[in-house]
């Protein structure tokens, strides 16, 4: 019978009498407490209404539990069919109950994993936290207890510089300056540094951000820093995208000033923001002719302290776009470069938090 046909009716509606219909459900009740086929006998009606006897085994399919019912696999078989059918049937039955306890098996070791794994997250969470409580203390030694020696050692030499210059004869003058000038180059790395550690504590805004308006600002920044520079500057208008402003604008910044930087030399040197479409995704980028690099050495690019220029060809910490790649983390984006030596460079960065 279909299982439209079958769907709510009673018992009663398929069993040859009362008694049958009771024997039945006695039969369900205790497939329900077993964990193996159970035999038994009833009659049951055809749907042409007569009525045959059966002998059956009941199967398990998913074990009784508070909030549901046993679902049992009623298997039967006529009492005249011949032995060798009800041994194919018991046989069928006993692969259900393997099958059956088989996925107890998978579900128990399932169980068991997400224990471990959950385990595992609470130790490497406890660990984050507390190298996250490392890196803060390191940070508040660095502003701290390095700037004030640092800012020592600046006060006296420039004092020294100022007050005793005509003592001094020339290669001492050029010491001092070598010191104001380290000195003070060790405080932006300072504070490089410190801005490189809050990166991974900020909390991540999603808003809209007009790129094309901070590579704007920044370059009106680098053309007031250097009025006398001249730079073709191409900036595609009404880029929009989503993320944190502040960030986003660190990004520009260090991509800008290194576009501007490493392009100095260049007697018509170009700079160029924009955006374009690869695999159906949206890539910013940053291009300029500059210096550019070897393509060899492109993994080293977005490492901490790695310079693949010289610090009096280029100045510089080493530490912009380790900031850039870290930020294009925290959006879940990734940043990337293509460059020839001579020929100048191009950064793309893609943003997963795109509108």
């Amino acid at each position: 019978m279909s299982a439209d046909s079958v769907r709510g009716q009673p018992l009663a509606a398929f069993t040859g009498d009362a008694d049958d219909a009771g024997r039945l459900r006695n039969y369900l009740r205790l497939c329900s407490g077993s964990r193996e086929p159970l035999a038994g006998s009833l009659s049951l009606k055809h749907s042409g209404g007569e009525t045959s006897a059966y002998r059956c085994d009941g199967a398990i399919l998913e074990p009784a539990a508070a909030a549901k019912d046993a679902i049992i696999c009623l298997r039967c078989i006529s009492r005249h069919a011949s032995n060798s059918q009800f041994i194919v049937l018991n046989r069928k039955i006993e692969e259900l109950n393997r099958e059956i306890r088989a996925r107890e098996r998978t579900e128990e070791q399932v169980r068991t994993l997400n224990e471990d794994l959950e385990q595992r997250i609470e130790s490497r969470t406890a660990e984050l936290r507390g190298a996250c409580q490392d890196l803060e203390s390191f940070s508040y030694s660095v502003s701290h207890d390095l700037r004030a020696p640092l800012r020592g050692i600046q006060g006296f030499s420039q004092a020294l510089l100022e007050d005793y210059e005509t003592r001094l004869d020339d290669t001492g003058r050029d010491y001092l300056r070598r010191i104001c000038a380290s000195a003070a180059r060790m405080d932006r790395l300072i504070d490089e540094l410190l801005e490189f550690s809050r990166i991974g504590r900020h909390q991540i805004r999603h808003e809209q951000v007009s790129l094309s308006g901070i590579c704007t600002d920044i370059i009106g920044q680098l053309r007031n820093e250097e009025p006398g520079r001249e730079t073709d500057i191409s900036i595609a208008g009404n880029i929009f995208t989503t993320g944190d402003a502040h960030l986003l604008n660190i990004v520009m910044d260090n991509l800008l000033r290194n576009a501007w930087k490493f392009s100095g030399k260049v007697e018509h040197a170009r700079i160029a923001f924009g955006e374009l479409e690869q695999d159906g995704e949206r890539v910013f980028f940053v291009r300029d002719n500059g210096a550019g690099f070897d393509m060899r050495y492109a993994d080293k690019v977005f490492d901490a302290f790695q310079r693949l220029h010289g610090v009096d060809e280029f100045p510089g910490s080493g530490i912009g776009l380790a900031t850039v790649q870290r930020i294009m983390v925290r959006h879940g984006g990734r940043i990337w470069a293509e460059s020839e030596l001579g020929k100048g460079a191009t950064f793309y960065f893609t943003l997963a938090v795109n509108a």
